[in-house]
């Protein structure tokens, strides 16, 4: 008995270890209130009236997590890097170039942005059907991934 004891207390100590070192260093739980100053007024500004769930911080962004099941990345300075709507659903629009949405718009059944991230060449979309496009950093069309 004592050795199956023994076993199981060791199981556990090896299952902790490696929940806490799959969980990454650097993440750290903050409140919204640590949110950098732009941060802070994206969220107020794009989704009024919804509540942020869960803060987390590392070196050099924020994740956000809000109560309708909208994902938020900011960087360190508070400028947002990715915004992710749950599946079928779109994000807020104005936040990026309306030529975006005007194409967008064009392609039949599309249903508007779900996931919009910047990125060097300017932004990376993905529809609510799942399309993944490229637009630059003004909004023109510049192709699709595959």
């Amino acid at each position: 008995m004592k050795k199956i004891v023994r076993i199981l207390g060791l199981m556990s100590v090896f299952s902790l270890t490696l929940g806490l070192w799959s969980c990454g260093d650097d993440d750290k739980p903050v409140s919204p209130e640590e949110l950098p100053t732009p941060a802070t007024a994206f969220v107020q500004t794009y989704y009024p009236n919804v509540e942020i769930l869960n803060t987390v911080r590392d070196d050099n962004k924020y994740d956000v997590t809000l109560s309708n099941g909208h994902e938020i990345e900011f960087d360190r300075n508070g400028a947002w890097l990715d915004v992710d709507a749950p599946l079928g659903l779109t994000v807020p629009t104005g936040f990026y170039p309306s030529d975006i949405d005007v194409y967008i718009k064009a392609i039949p059944d599309a249903g508007g942005v779900n996931e919009i991230s910047k990125e060097k060449y300017g932004y990376d979309v993905e529809t609510v059907n799942g399309l993944d496009l490229m637009f630059s950093a003004i909004g023109t069309y510049l192709g699709a991934e595959d």
